[in-house]
This record gives C-alpha cells, structure tokens and sequence, in this order.
C-alpha cells in the first residue's frame, strides 16, 4: 500500500525575509514519498517572486502556465509557484493552490509562509491522519520564536474537544487535513471561506468538526516566528471582531 501523497501548502504575501525557509522546511521533510510542495504568492509587492522561484526551483528552469484572470503558475517536477495579480487574503490564496493541486493530493500540510516545519511533521501527521476515516485534521504542538528578542517558548495545544472549539480556536492554522475532507466541507464561499482575511482557519475547523474528528499530537512540530509583521499585529481589531461575529452568525445553530 502506497504512502499517502501529501501537498505542502504555503500562502505568501511579503515575507520575502521568511519565504525561503519556509519552503525549504517544506522540501526538507522526511517522508517516504516527495511531497508537493505549494507556493501561493498572494500579490507581494516585495522581493518574493524571486525569492520563491529560486527556493522552489534552483537552477531548473519551470514550465510557465498562464492562468485566466492575470494569474501565473510555475510548475517544476512536485514543485508549483502560483502568482496572484493582487493581494486577496490568504483564504483565496489556499483555494487557489488546492484547486490546482486537488489531481495529485491526497492530504494538505499547511504552512504560513513565516514559519519551519519539523522535518518529521509531514510523516508524524500522516500516521495519525489515516488512522481512521473518521479523522478528518491533524494538529500538533509548536514553538514560538520572537525575532525580536530570540526567545522560543514552547506552545503546548490542549487535546481536541469539540465544546471547546467551540468556544476558542484551539486548533493550530499549521494543521493537516484530508483533501476528501475539504472537497466534502467545501461551500459557496469555498474550502476556506473567502468572506475572511484572518480566522478564516478556525471557521473552516468549525465547518470540519461537524462531519469529521480533530486529533491532536503532542508534540513541538512547527516553529512559529512571531514578529510585526503577523496578522495580529497588522490586521486592526474592528476586523477581527467582524470576523469573529461572522463566524458566530454562520454557525448559530451549532
């Protein structure tokens, strides 16, 4: 029986400082087969197509695939850069990649384009994630870097319960998910619903944990940068609380 095949999804937007770690965690995973590994740039105006097409490729020279809507893809062996024309939030930027990778997937990594994966998250999520049909995400423990100060504390995720997801996001946005999940959740608004530039994670375990279970490893996997450029820092509170109140309406009847 075959390993599962994974896609490393990475969604990008001004982080060419960070990019390029990302997506060598990415390749860098030890796990019986290669990867897919994702980069959807979501209208950088910084250094970062450069930055990803040479992480991503090196010296090979990629096939260029030009897209309706002025969107660009690059593709390179299990390798795919997709360009955006325009910032349009990460949600769009996700759809996009599993959209175009749907054919060749059979699980998601989720990756923010400013953090590293443990090069044994893809095999350990992997283990957990096909345990049984019932599961439909994987998410783990992780370390919190302040670029700042260079501090790491250590993040410990509470065990999955749904009455408690309810009540707070406790599942990390780094999960792993099932693309038949995706493709069974999806709605009008998409894998994840485009109505949302931040928490646009935790409607969609919302949405997930209605069919499906979470399952939590115990375990540091990723290491998440903290630094003035997250969405919690940049994204004002007025957003925030709109999204939380959206999410609140659209699953009322929980």
């Amino acid at each position: 029986m075959r390993a599962p095949q994974p896609t490393i999804l990475i969604t990008n937007h001004n982080y060419e400082k960070y990019i390029a770690d990302a997506i060598q965690s990415a390749i860098n995973q030890k796990y019986p087969i290669r990867p897919v590994v994702c980069v959807v740039d979501d209208g950088s105006t910084d250094d970062s197509r450069t930055v990803i097409i040479s992480s991503l490729f090196g010296d090979n020279i990629p096939n260029y695939v030009k897209q309706e809507n002025g969107l660009e893809v690059y593709k390179y062996e299990n390798h795919m850069a997709i360009f955006l024309p325009a910032c349009q939030g990460p949600s769009l930027g996700r759809n996009v990649g599993i959209e175009l990778t749907k054919d060749v997937t059979d699980f998601y990594m989720i990756l923010d384009a400013d953090d590293i994966m443990h090069e044994s998250k893809t095999q350990r999520f992997a283990e957990v994630l096909f345990l049984a049909d019932s599961i439909g995400v994987v998410y783990a423990d992780y370390d919190i870097l302040n670029v700042h100060t260079g501090n790491v504390i250590r993040e410990y995720k509470e065990p999955y319960s749904r009455e408690r997801l309810l009540q707070e996001c406790i599942v990390h946005s780094g999960a792993g998910i099932k693309k038949s999940v995706l493709l069974d959740v999806a709605d009008d608004y998409g894998y994840y619903d485009i109505n949302m530039r931040t928490a646009e994670d935790y409607e969609l375990w919302i949405r997930i944990s209605k069919k499906y279970m979470i399952q939590h490893i115990a375990e540091p996997l990723t290491l998440v940068r903290v630094h003035n450029q997250n969405s919690s820092t940049t994204v004002s509170k007025e957003i925030w609380q709109r999204n939380w109140s959206y999410i609140g309406q659209k699953h009322a009847k929980n």
